[in-house]
């Protein structure tokens, strides 16, 4: 009952999603892009160049018709960017909003109205607080994994009871073998499945295929390089 009563004061506000929050943050990575690119350091003007595209797309993705679904940090979002869905990365961009623009204490605030008790992860009470007070998007679905931790699966019935909004439970198998590939195989397909509703528009699979071998290409990227590093660490000792 108590439960239902903080929800009912909330909701009114997790429905009035707060678009200047995500233009703030927005000003704020591009005043760090073109610091990085003015400074010549290559990597972090990547790593910023890539942020700030990220919450343009995010900021923009109502006005052009997309569907936005929510994810933790396990969950493909190539799936996702396959059938033109903008992915939510809740993980990154809860926290990331409060810390950016220094504004860590009123999230907090409202997880605890809402019934986080202090103790509960920092991360899902900043994902939460984020949710209630508007500041990230409303997601037309949430798709939760039961990789990292519990409280990534639960976060799902918070969003999916704030939004109204339908969760996809992805069952990942903690150990390697056959069986457990095909159980893995047969989540994807319905994940699939799922989305197709979610997005009204089906996976396609030329730019999944594209996605997947960019996403490859740039993970090789980053290990060559740190791998670099290492080495010209290692010779200069």
């Amino acid at each position: 009952m108590q439960r239902r009563v903080v929800l009912a004061m909330f909701e009114g506000r997790a429905m009035a999603i707060d678009g200047a929050k995500l233009d703030e943050i927005i000003k704020i990575l591009e005043v760090a892009h073109n610091c990085a690119v003015q400074r010549g350091v290559r990597s972090e003007e990547i790593y910023q160049r890539a942020n700030l595209s990220y919450y343009r797309k995010l900021r923009s993705a109502r006005a052009e018709g997309k569907p936005i679904v929510a994810i933790s940090m396990l969950e493909p979002a190539e799936l996702l960017e396959a059938m033109d869905i903008v992915p939510l990365r809740v993980e990154y961009i809860g926290p990331a909003a409060a810390v950016m623009t220094g504004n860590t204490e009123e999230p907090l605030n409202a997880a605890r109205a809402f019934g986080y008790r202090a103790e509960s992860c920092s991360i899902d009470r900043y994902i939460a607080g984020a949710f209630l007070l508007g500041w990230l998007p409303m997601p037309d679905a949430y798709v939760r994994g039961s990789m990292v931790c519990d409280a990534t699966f639960r976060r799902g019935d918070v969003v999916g009871m704030l939004f109204n909004c339908p969760t996809f439970d992805l069952d990942v198998p903690y150990h390697d073998s056959a069986s457990a590939l095909e159980y893995y195989l047969k989540q994807m397909k319905e994940l699939v499945a799922f989305l197709e509703t979610i997005g009204k528009c089906k996976m396609d699979l030329v730019i999944e295929h594209e996605a997947i071998e960019q996403s490859g290409a740039d993970t090789e990227g980053v290990r060559s390089k740190l791998e670099s590093l290492f080495e010209r660490l290692g010779n200069s000792n």
